[in-house]
């Protein structure tokens, strides 16, 4: 085991993923399974500590970032039809 690593209870999932993966995970070396699931592992704990805020969340943020230097929804459809 690698200096530093703590090895933690595990609990199998099951998870869909394309037909090339599967392939390729099932006929890894067990030791490139294990680096696989670490891997996974670590990708899933910061995807719930820091999940993807929501689009609408974004577009409400952006346009009260515009709105506050002064570019009003008038003045965005006006240089929208300056540019048609």
């Amino acid at each position: 085991m690698r200096k530093g690593y703590v090895a933690m209870a595990t609990v199998p999932i099951t998870i869909e993923v394309d037909a090339e993966v599967a392939r390729i995970y099932t006929e890894a070396s067990p030791q490139d399974r294990l680096r696989i699931q670490m891997l996974i592992n670590l990708r899933l704990q910061e995807f719930i500590a820091h999940p993807p805020r929501p689009l609408g969340e974004v577009i409400e943020e952006i346009s009260a970032r515009v709105s506050e230097r002064g570019l009003t929804k008038e003045t965005l459809e006006s240089i929208l039809r300056d540019e048609e």
